[in-house]
């Protein structure tokens, strides 16, 4: 069985200047991606401000229940995957997971200039479960 869950929806989204600005997706979806086998990530841009635009997606893992994001209580899955091109091939985060599980978006500046960015993107995750 698979389950498509939309973790950011299609929007611009913009860094700091001279910084990250990070984005959390409603943390009900974290309780939905822990219960995964696999989760197979697809990222969908149709806009970047400048080529130095990048999105990094994150995951986390923890088993610390309630509105704790697992971000904050639990540890990282793998490296962060930059998407610097508006259709990066689809990739995939392999379990098992602990129950709760997290993507985090990153938007920044991939030379480390003062110019704030911008993004336009969606991503979807299909959580692919046990079968």
């Amino acid at each position: 069985m698979k389950r498509i869950v939309t973790a950011f929806g299609q929007k611009t989204y913009i860094s700091a200047t001279g910084g990250t600005t990070t984005y959390q997706h409603e943390l009900g979806i974290a309780d939905v991606l822990g219960q995964a086998k696999s989760l197979r990530v697809h990222v969908i841009g149709s806009r970047q401000s400048t080529a130095y635009a990048r999105a990094t997606l994150r995951f986390y893992e923890s088993s610390k229940p309630g509105d704790a994001r697992p971000q904050q209580w639990g540890v990282q899955i793998g490296t962060g995957t930059g998407i610097t091109t508006l259709r990066p091939a689809p990739f995939t985060i392999v379990g098992p997971f602990m129950a709760r599980v997290e993507c985090v978006l990153e938007i920044d500046d991939s030379v480390g200039q003062d110019d704030p960015q911008e993004f336009d993107l969606e991503v979807h995750i299909t959580a692919i479960m046990e079968e």
